[in-house]
């Protein structure tokens, strides 16, 4: 009597947003047919290390089937999801805002996301000791895997952020969030004592002066080749560089030790962070869209442009990467459920596309 999903891991899109869209999908699916809502030991490593009041009946459990699966579409509603189901049958989709929410459910669900007590009182601390009671925006700047053409998404460029900040309050502060921190650093648009880059929280948005620490906590955030977790992390440098995985440890920097011995991680402590905050200037992300979904936020900006689809022939690049889409407001398409009239779309053109494809 139990109800398993074949969570995808992929260098795209399978981080802790995706992760928040599988639990909210199998924890409804699981509460309306009866089953029991089971996952593997190594599943949803990141949603685990966040939050501490996580509901699962099984962990690793018996008896699912290894030669059949119930496929279920990106664009199917959860209730065509929940007329599929089977006991001990494992489900086989990618969990979307279409698919995954139940609105019966969902508010009851979003408590189950309460931060990790050392977590939530660091970035509490942190909004309090560097911003008082002021109110702080929240800007979101996805690249990283977002600039491989083959990852099928919108490359958001500054001028997206640029429009989007004035449409908020003028003169607030504003904390970035982003996998680019090299990007942002570099940028003088985003230089100045209105922005501060988020770093690493847990360490006073301090960072890390050692390599080792610095390699691991850029593997972790620029995709999921690491599946979001230090062991897995551990091996990829072990295996890029020749090092024994203990003589890495051995050799860390103390914030590094501590990180991996608590199970603590950049992720969680920017999505609380991320939550908040006031304001909120989106990208194109499902860990986004779940930080702004978590927080009590005043107004969202959000990109219109979400995916621009499959890409094959990388040499072919003027007929492949889309300027937009014609004003088309796709992430309100994709998420309805998460947008209200606090939130405001924007064109975000790709500058990667050199003609426009329709």
């Amino acid at each position: 009597m139990t109800l398993t999903l074949n969570e995808e891991h992929q260098l795209t899109g399978s981080g802790l947003g995706y992760q928040h869209s599988c639990y909210v999908m199998m924890r409804a699916l699981a509460n309306r047919s009866g089953l029991k809502y089971g996952i593997g030991k190594h599943d949803l490593v990141a949603l685990q290390a966040t939050y501490q009041t996580l509901e699962f009946d099984e962990i690793d459990p018996e008896g699912v089937s290894t030669d059949k699966v119930i496929e279920f579409l990106d664009d199917e509603q959860f209730e065509d999801v929940l007329a599929k189901l089977e006991d001990n049958v494992p489900l086989f989709g990618y969990p979307t805002p279409s698919n995954a929410i139940d609105p019966t459910q969902i508010k009851e669900l979003k408590k189950h996301f309460t931060f990790r007590n050392e977590i939530y009182d660091a970035c509490k601390k942190f909004k309090e000791d560097n911003f008082g009671d002021t109110p702080v925006i929240s800007m979101h700047i996805r690249r990283g895997d977002f600039e491989d053409i083959q990852s099928g998404m919108f490359l958001i460029d500054d001028d997206y952020y640029e429009d989007a900040l004035k449409l908020m309050p003028d003169g607030l502060p504003v904390l970035i969030f982003t996998n680019a921190k090299d990007y942002v650093m570099n940028n003088p648009k985003f230089i100045g004592s209105r922005f501060t880059l988020v770093h690493d929280i847990e360490n006073n948005n301090e960072v890390v002066n050692c390599d080792w620490t610095q390699m691991m906590l850029k593997i972790v955030d620029e995709s999921g080749m690491g599946r979001f977790y230090y062991k897995m992390v551990l091996k990829i440098m072990s295996d890029k560089t020749g090092v024994p995985v203990h003589q890495i440890i051995k050799d860390m920097s103390p914030v590094g030790k501590r990180k991996i011995k608590n199970n603590l991680y950049n992720y969680s402590y920017d999505l609380c962070m991320m939550h908040m905050c006031d304001y909120h200037i989106m990208a194109n992300s499902s860990y986004g869209l779940w930080g702004v979904e978590l927080s009590n936020t005043n107004k969202v900006v959000y990109p219109k442009y979400w995916m621009q689809g499959s890409h094959i022939d990388v040499d072919d690049i003027d007929n492949q990467v889309k300027m937009d889409l014609d004003g088309f407001d796709q992430t309100g398409s994709l998420a309805g459920h998460f947008i209200n009239d606090k939130w405001v779309g924007l064109d975000n053109p790709d500058q990667r596309a050199f003609t426009m494809v329709y």
